[in-house]
């Protein structure tokens, strides 16, 4: 099962000049929820439909912000 790589996400994050709250207003989630994943608090691991919705905030690929499978467990 695929779940988000925080330093991923961080880097597709500085390199669409998003920052967490507009990320949170984009997708629909707390601040805080995003700051969760951000630091890794929160993988996503069950939760496909919302790694899709971020990465089409970001305009990237969902594998950009994924980790492997193997990593993810």
């Amino acid at each position: 099962m695929a779940a988000i790589d925080p330093a991923a996400l961080r880097k597709a994050m500085d390199g669409a000049g998003v920052t967490r709250a507009r990320l949170a207003n984009e997708v629909g989630l707390s601040l805080q929820y995003v700051c969760d994943i951000t630091a890794g608090r929160r993988l996503l691991k069950r939760r496909p439909d919302l790694r899709r919705r971020i990465a089409a905030a970001l305009d990237v690929p969902i594998h950009w912000i994924e980790r492997p499978e193997e990593l993810a467990s």
